[in-house]
């Protein structure tokens, strides 16, 4: 298994959950894809200094962003799923409705990055997807994912 961008003790809560350990393990190919995207991305906030490189950097962005919003796309669903199926709907579980609502915010802003593409330096764009992954691992995750691993001990 690939280093997680999650603390150790988080890890453990959701290593004997099926679906959410499926989405860790899953989730990494897609981390490392967007690190290997630019190396600079932290310290550039143009791509002038690698002209010859911008459209293979284009193409590769849009490629990841594809792959990511599809896994999420496919994730989402099955996570809302899972969460119907065991009774949790906004009427009965208040933080249904929030994690759905956090689902489409995370779809929404990957949707504004893959439209940016072109008009805004990939660079930047990067720099957007990485703060979003990690707003993904250390808010969502930890604040909505983990209510599923919940729902099993109550269940």
């Amino acid at each position: 298994m690939n280093p997680s961008p999650l603390p150790a003790a988080v890890i453990a809560r959701v290593a004997n959950h099926p679906l959410l350990s499926r989405e860790l393990e899953a989730a990494y190919p897609h981390i490392h894809r967007v690190e290997a995207l630019c190396d600079k991305y932290e310290w550039h906030l143009s791509c002038a200094g690698c002209a010859h490189l911008v459209f293979e950097c284009i193409e590769h962005l849009q490629d990841t962003l594809g792959r990511f919003l599809e896994f999420l796309s496919d994730h989402f669903m099955e996570e809302e799923a899972y969460m119907k199926a065991r009774g949790c709907a906004a009427a009965t579980h208040p933080d249904y409705a929030a994690h759905v609502e956090d689902h489409a915010r995370i779809t929404a802003e990957i949707l504004r990055i893959i439209t940016a593409i072109g008009t805004t330096q990939t660079v930047v764009l990067i720099a957007d997807l990485r703060k979003l992954m990690d707003d993904m691992w250390h808010r969502h995750f930890i604040q909505h994912d983990l209510s599923i691993a919940e729902l099993e001990t109550r269940h």
